[in-house]
Formats: C-alpha cells, structure tokens, sequence
C-alpha cells in the first residue's frame, strides 16, 4: 500500500511541477504586461499636454514654448526609461519592438527634431540625454536596435565596472 502512495505522490509531482512552472510564467507575464501599460499611458498622457496643432503639425515648431519643451523632455525621458528597462530585460521583445517603431516615427516629425535640437542646446551642461544620444541617432535613421543585455553579460558588466564599454 505504501508503494501505491509512493507512486501516486511522485506522478503528482512530475503532474504538479510543469503546472506550477506555467502559473508562474503567467503571473511573470501579467506583472511585465501590466508594468509596459503604465509606459503606454504615461506617453498618451505627455501628447495630451501638448496643443493639437504642434501634435497634428499644423503649426511648425520653430521656437517651442518652455512648456511645449516640457512636455518633449519628459517624452525624451520616458524614452530613456524605456531603454533601459529594455535593455534590463523588464520589457517584452514584441512590446521593444512596437516601442521602437513609435520611436522612429515620432523622432522622424519635425516638431520632435526641433523639440530635441533645443533641449540638446540648453542641456549641455547637465547631459541628461548622453546616454540616449547615441540611441537617438539610431531610432532616426530608422536603424533596428536592442538594447537588451543577456543575463551572463548583465552581471558581467555589473561586477566589474572596468569590463562597461
């Protein structure tokens, strides 16, 4: 009888395990999903501070309020963000790549060129976007990039900061 108990806990187990495994996995994924919403809304959000006239570019943005501004540096920011938490391994491959694409498309409008040729001007002191500079120019010249770093190479870079390049 023993035996039959034995038997039916370990096909439990083998049964159990793969089933747990998949909560998990779903779980993981409800948190990645519902932490990309928040990126989405916050983006919807900054458009919305913006007039529809400089969005809709009716009106051309050769001298952009300090406002106006604002709401271009909290974009670039939000870019930022986004960057690394791709490059993090917090952001889905498929949620990087319709970020990505949105990027290009809004970095190749005028208004959005103009917005960060004056925020480039003015922040040169304090750098805020070097790091997402070189990743600007990628994003306009419409070249694919991921930023995402495996997990070796992660803790690679982290242990020593002499290997970062």
């Amino acid at each position: 009888m023993a035996s039959i108990g034995a038997t039916a806990a370990a096909w439990a187990a083998v049964i159990g395990v793969p089933f747990v495994v998949w909560q998990l996995w779903l779980t993981r994924r409800s948190h990645v999903s519902s932490f990309e919403v928040r990126f989405v809304d916050l983006y919807e959000l900054l458009l919305g501070r913006l007039p529809d006239d400089v969005v809709m570019e009716r009106r051309e943005l050769t001298k952009p309020t300090i406002s106006e501004l604002r709401v271009f540096h909290d974009y670039f920011a939000l870019c930022d963000e986004e960057v690394f938490y791709r490059r993090e391994g917090k952001v889905s491959s498929a949620t990087w790549r319709a970020w990505e694409r949105g990027m290009q498309l809004n970095l190749q409008r005028a208004t959005f060129q103009v917005a960060w040729q004056a925020l480039r001007d003015e922040e040169r002191l304090d750098r805020r976007f070097a790091a997402f500079e070189p990743l600007y120019k990628n994003l306009v010249s419409q070249r694919h990039f991921d930023p995402k770093v495996n997990a070796v190479r992660r803790w690679w870079l982290r242990s020593s900061p002499s290997r970062r390049s």
